[in-house]
């Protein structure tokens, strides 16, 4: 039983074997399998000449940024601190596909979550001061109002096109087109055409609270 069990070991790991990686000078070692799950590249590298026992697979790369792709490898999802910019270039340079919707994703929601402020003139010529709010739930972006009309809360899930995000609901239509730090904010009646409606406002984020300790 021992000599079966241990020839089963041995070829558990003879499929899947040791990896050791030079990253940009730095020694790190992991499976095979945690490398190529979710990367093309790497699936290409040990499908092609390259064998464990030929020794170190250089990388070309910062170490400190390599990190958060191997623990996005080995656990599936990525840390809050993670710096989002210089993971995407690196999940870019060895084409893995999860790691940049995930990036990207994350990136839009630091772009995009939080609430902005606009204001509008009537036809006097008076400002009045406007708020909406954008958060994340299950993974979507949502957009929030309250009217003031209605006395209500109003919710639309964001959708992206093309440029701009798009909310339509039954109590309205919105259109939200990034520009820089700000937004430029279109509105319009239940029923219309989001994509249609002239963008004529920018929206600034507010900063958040500080808090008092």
């Amino acid at each position: 039983m021992d000599d079966l069990a241990g020839k089963r070991a041995r070829m558990e790991v003879n499929a899947d074997p040791v990896i050791t990686l030079n990253v940009g000078g730095t020694r790190k070692q992991t499976r095979r399998s945690t490398l190529t799950w979710s990367s093309r590249y790497f699936k290409n590298i040990f499908d092609g000449p390259f064998k464990p026992e030929d020794g170190e697979l250089f990388l070309d790369c910062d170490i400190v940024t390599f990190e958060y792709v191997l623990y996005f490898f080995r656990h599936h999802r990525l840390p809050r601190d993670a710096p989002m910019e210089k993971v995407k270039d690196v999940a870019n340079m060895f084409s893995v596909d999860k790691l940049v919707e995930e990036t990207e994703r994350r990136l839009e929601c630091e772009r995009l979550v939080g609430t902005w402020h606009y204001e509008i003139k009537d036809v006097d010529e008076k400002c009045t001061d406007n708020t909406f709010e954008i958060y994340e739930k299950e993974l979507q972006l949502w957009f929030h109002v309250f009217d003031v009309d209605l006395d209500e809360h109003l919710h639309g899930q964001l959708k992206k096109d093309e440029d701009r995000y798009i909310v339509q609901e039954k109590w309205g239509s919105w259109h939200l087109r990034p520009s820089g730090q700000m937004l430029l904010v279109g509105e319009g009646e239940s029923g219309e055409d989001a994509k249609s409606m002239r963008t004529d406002v920018l929206a600034i984020r507010k900063p958040p609270r500080a808090h008092i300790r």
